[in-house]
Order: structure tokens, then sequence, then C-alpha cells
């Protein structure tokens, strides 16, 4: 297994994706497994953790802010009708 960094367009930033069941660290929670609780997530969040106050975080690239330009204006148009 191996941590990877995924860019977020919903909060406009990289983002470790646990290796064992996908879940994007964003969104504050667990992902699962066969219905039971993922037991890597955590280790995912300690990795994101450590690597912002370390500042080891991807940076974003322009075409990355194109993407969450492009995000921000699909999802607020949706959410505006």
């Amino acid at each position: 297994m191996q941590f990877e960094w995924q860019l977020c367009t919903h909060c406009g930033a990289y983002m470790i994706r646990c290796p064992k069941c996908g879940n994007n660290c964003c969104n504050g929670g667990y992902g699962t497994v066969d219905g039971v609780e993922c037991d890597i997530c955590p280790l995912s969040y300690q990795f994101q953790s450590f690597a912002y106050e370390y500042n080891l975080e991807p940076q974003l690239t322009e075409q990355d802010k194109l993407e969450i330009e492009q995000y921000e204006k699909q999802y607020f148009k949706h959410n505006e009708s």
C-alpha cells in the first residue's frame, strides 16, 4: 500500500487518499472495507497532518487552479438553481 496525494477540487488543496479504502482525507471521516471501518484511515490522516505541519504537501500548479475554478463554477451554478 502507498499513500498518495490527490487534488481535492472541493476544498482546493491536496489531500491524502487512503491506500486501503480510497477515502479522501478531506471529508473528516473514515472509509469502510467490507462494511467495517478502515483501520488504515487514521494513518492516512496522521501522514497528511505531518506533511502539512512540515510543509511537505504538493503545491498547486496552474492546471490544478484551473480544475478548482471549473469545479467551483459547476458546483455553485448547480447549487444556485
